[in-house]
């Protein structure tokens, strides 16, 4: 089962009262870092790095530990969440509660959720194995957006792998050429 298919900051968007409230409801204090921090993450659809956070914020006044704290905290609590971009990058998203998964784009960094995982089945099949007591699973799954997949963008990895491909396929082309191999 899929969530509606949109970036977290438009399923979480809060302002306001509303983040006042989801912050007494997780039982943290309404402090003016926390709140900042959890409006600054719910308008951004594709997350952003600690580095992005602390820039943003150290405008409204908000210091470097300050946002580090705030992050380790809300993330303790499950209301925002690291996702690991495929260019290495960390993002921080805005976090539902319950059992759900980030689906990342890989061409414009997008952070989208979804439920249906199915690894309740594997977790038991690997506690019977190994006798671990499994407490959990994190799941995050990588490809092209919609938007992206449309517009024929492709993943900078896929670039990157394009660019050596065409530089190793010109150099052995070069070595031919200089062995007289055509």
């Amino acid at each position: 089962m899929t969530n509606t298919v949109e970036p977290y900051g438009y399923i979480q968007k809060t302002t306001g009262e509303e983040t006042r409230h989801l912050l007494d409801t997780n039982g943290l204090k309404a402090t003016a870092p926390r709140i900042a921090l959890v409006e600054l993450l719910s308008a951004s659809p594709r997350g952003l790095s600690v580095a992005e956070i602390v820039a943003s914020l150290s405008k409204e006044g908000i210091g470097q530990a300050t946002v580090y704290r705030a992050v380790a905290l809300l993330e303790k609590r499950n209301l925002i969440k690291c996702v690991h971009g495929s260019d290495g990058e960390h993002r921080y998203v805005r976090w539902s509660s319950g059992h759900v998964h980030a689906l990342v784009c890989c061409s414009c960094g997008r952070a989208e959720s979804f439920e249906a995982c199915g690894l309740e089945v594997l977790e038991k099949l690997l506690a019977a194995q190994t006798g671990y007591v499994i407490e959990g699973h994190h799941v995050e799954v990588y490809g092209l957006c919609p938007v992206c997949a449309v517009r024929g963008r492709i993943a900078p990895s896929q670039e990157a792998k394009g660019a050596r491909r065409g530089r190793s396929e010109k150099e052995s082309e070069s070595g031919n050429k200089a062995s007289g191999v055509s």
